[in-house]
């Protein structure tokens, strides 16, 4: 039985292990790698751990996760100082990836300021463990009083879409292969 808990410093290697595991980027790749850590993992472990949760397994390992930025217009100021940077250092692939995440997702902050990813390995998955994740951080965000929070994932994503669904999210808008999804608190 999986455990949802509070991420801790020492989760975070576990969770770029996920983040890899996950991605529908390339695995072999050292620029998409780093991009991976940056952009969808080291921010939120590194910036806003109180917001990060953890489904551990029976020996406290992380089988699955789920994080958020709880205001956009704070995870931006901060992303484009200290993280930007390196992602724009990786060349004009990743730097174009950073700019439409940034655009579509502002498009959306006044009423769903918050933005989350959520990833689970291969043994934490069909046993309603990305349900209780999300049920977690979203009881966190409502105490936090948040509004609503959005997300994107692939559009071809036919599991992902669906799951989103069945937890409270509306499609907003699908451009570039994304879609973007909203749920209010």
């Amino acid at each position: 039985m999986m455990t949802i808990r509070p991420y801790q410093d020492k989760d975070l290697a576990r969770l770029r292990e996920i983040c890899l595991e996950t991605s529908s980027f390339k695995k072999n790749d050292e620029k998409t790698t780093a991009f991976l850590y940056l952009m969808f993992c080291d921010y939120y472990a590194l910036c806003e751990p109180e917001s990060v949760f953890v489904a551990a397994d029976e020996t406290d390992t992380a089988q699955g996760y789920i994080l958020c930025a709880k205001d956009f217009q704070t995870y931006r100021r901060r992303f484009r100082r200290f993280f930007q940077p390196e992602c724009d250092k990786l060349g004009p692939y990743f730097f174009g990836i950073v700019r439409g995440e940034m655009f579509v997702h502002g498009l959306y902050a006044r009423r769903y300021p918050t933005h989350l990813h959520i990833d689970l390995s291969e043994a934490a998955r069909h046993q309603g463990v990305g349900t209780r994740l999300m049920d977690a951080l979203k009881a966190h965000l409502r105490e936090q009083g948040c509004p609503g929070v959005m997300l994107s994932c692939g559009a071809k994503n036919e599991n992902a879409v669906r799951f989103y669904l069945r937890n409270g999210f509306t499609i907003r808008q699908k451009v570039a292969g994304s879609c973007l999804m909203t749920c209010d608190l």
